[in-house]
C-alpha cells in the first residue's frame, strides 16, 4: 500500500534585527544622496518654465501686432490685477495707440489682447528685466514693458536690445547649482532664451550663448 508523502512544510522566518537596521541604513543613504539632486532638478525646471511662460507672452504681442498692424505693449505683470509691475512673474499683452498710455485699470481692461492669469508655475523665480547699450553694456532696468510696432520691431530705443533675467534666490538654491536663463529682445524684434553661465566656457558661435 502507498503512503501519500507531503513534502515538510518549510517555515519562513521574518528579517532580523541586524537586516532591518541594515535596509534602513540604505534607505538613509539613498536619500541623502538622491533628495538634494531632485530639489535642484524641480527648481531649474521651474526656472525653464518661467522662462518658457515669459517668452510665449513676448512672441504672441509681436504676432499680434503684426496682425493688427498696429502698435502692440507686452508687460511684465501681477497675475492678479494684470496691473504693469517690475519683476512680475505675468505677462499681459495690451494694446493703447497713445504715447503715453493710462494705467490698465485691471484683467477687464478692454484694451488687454491676452493674459497669461494667474499661472504659478516657477513661484520661486525672480524676474530682472536689463537693457543693453549700444556698446552691449547691461544696465538694470527699472522697465516692465516693451512695445513692438506693426513690423514686429521694438519702438522703444533700446539700441542694444532688452533682457530679461530669470533666476531663484539664492536661500532656495545655491548660486552654483542655478540653471539661470536670459531673453533677449533686439531692436528688431527677435526673440530668443539663452544661458548667461556659459558664456566662457561655450564656442561663440553657439547658439546657447547669449
Amino acid at each position: 500500500m502507498y503512503r501519500l508523502r507531503l513534502p515538510s512544510l518549510q517555515y519562513s522566518h521574518g528579517m532580523t534585527l541586524i537586516e532591518m537596521m541594515v535596509v534602513v541604513a540604505i534607505v538613509g543613504v539613498l536619500m541623502a544622496v538622491g533628495v538634494p539632486s531632485y530639489r535642484t532638478w524641480i527648481e531649474n525646471s521651474a526656472i525653464r518654465s518661467r522662462t518658457d511662460f515669459l517668452m510665449e507672452g513676448l512672441r504672441q504681442a509681436r504676432t499680434e501686432a503684426i496682425k493688427n498692424n498696429a502698435s502692440v505693449r507686452f508687460s511684465l505683470a501681477n497675475g492678479t490685477t494684470c496691473v504693469p509691475t517690475n519683476g512680475g512673474h505675468h505677462w499681459v499683452v495690451w494694446q493703447d495707440p497713445a504715447v503715453v498710455p493710462t494705467a490698465l485699470a485691471g484683467c477687464n481692461d478692454a484694451r488687454i489682447l491676452a493674459s497669461s492669469g494667474g499661472d504659478s508655475v516657477g513661484a520661486n523665480a525672480i524676474v530682472k528685466s536689463v537693457i543693453v547699450d549700444t556698446l552691449n553694456v547691461p544696465t538694470a532696468d527699472t522697465r516692465n514693458t516693451i512695445q513692438f510696432s506693426s513690423l514686429g520691431r521694438v519702438l522703444d530705443n533700446i539700441q542694444g536690445g532688452w533682457w530679461v533675467d530669470v533666476d531663484v534666490p539664492t536661500s532656495v538654491l545655491p548660486a552654483n547649482k542655478s540653471r539661470n536663463l536670459r531673453i533677449t529682445v533686439s531692436q528688431a524684434g527677435q526673440i530668443r532664451m539663452c544661458d548667461p553661465d556659459v558664456e566662457n566656457v561655450l564656442p561663440t558661435n553657439d547658439p546657447r550663448r547669449c
